[in-house]
């Protein structure tokens, strides 16, 4: 089914066409003149934009699939279970993210932002229910020969450890 829960005319489109490209601080001075030119309500903007970027990445999880099964690298049932990034799984990244020092965990870590992993909110869910104390998260960067995980993840142990100071500090004094 196709996701077309936005709605925008084709000329704000076309404006915001010219921004997608730009710079972080390029898109939000164009940003401001876009909402002061054409004086639009910010939060349909901000919900039209994430409704379309919801679409984008359903139609990019879509692609992926078809063309997985097409070229043979997997069956569609199984295909159903790729773990793909998205909006929701990035959103939910950046808080898990937080505090944590990209230059000590791995490229692909899920605690640092912008990773696939990080973007993806299964991982995600189960990254935060790691750093509450549910259970250990395990680095997926270095495996045995059956695909198991070596060692915890640094990027976890980093955010467990930041939690954990939070919890102290909310902890009353005596």
């Amino acid at each position: 089914m196709i996701n077309t829960d936005y709605e925008m005319s084709a000329a704000h489109a076309k404006y915001l066409e010219g921004i997608a490209l730009l710079p972080r601080d390029l898109r939000i001075q164009f940003a401001r003149q876009f909402l002061d030119t054409h004086r639009v309500n910010a939060a349909e903007v901000i919900a039209d934009l994430i409704g379309m970027a919801n679409s984008v990445v359903d139609n990019s999880h879509e692609l992926l699939k078809v063309e997985a099964v097409s070229r043979g690298l997997t069956w569609s049932h199984e295909a159903e279970k790729i773990n793909f990034p998205s909006l929701h799984g990035a959103l939910m990244g950046v808080s898990l993210a937080a505090g944590v020092d990209a230059a000590k965990v791995c490229a692909g870590c899920a605690f640092r932002r912008g990773s696939q992993a990080n973007q993806c909110a299964p991982t995600q869910h189960d990254a935060r229910d790691a750093v509450a104390g549910e259970w250990p998260f395990m680095c997926h960067e270095e495996t045995d020969a059956s695909g198991n995980c070596l060692q915890g993840c640094r990027g976890y142990a980093l955010a467990r450890g930041r939690e954990k100071q939070q919890e102290k500090l909310c902890q009353p004094t005596t």
